[in-house]
């Protein structure tokens, strides 16, 4: 994965190729948690991450979703 990020007047601009799909959202998450106002994201994800997402979906396999109230400190 290659991501480069430009940000001018409080907006991050990403962009980049990734082969997992999981990987735009956590740049978009850590850009707002850096303290981008807004964020422009362009990662391509690749086809074969599509096609392994979209396999791993029609069998029923995701990752769970826990909400961090909901995890024992």
């Amino acid at each position: 994965d290659k991501f480069t990020v430009r940000v001018q007047g409080g907006v991050a601009t990403i962009e980049g190729t990734t082969d997992v799909v999981q990987r735009k959202a956590a740049a978009t998450r850590m850009a707002k948690a850096a303290g981008a106002k807004q964020v422009i994201n362009k990662v391509e994800v690749s086809a074969a991450a599509k096609e392994k997402a979209s396999k791993n979906l029609a069998e029923g396999r995701r990752r769970a979703q826990v909400k961090r109230s909901e995890v024992p400190r």
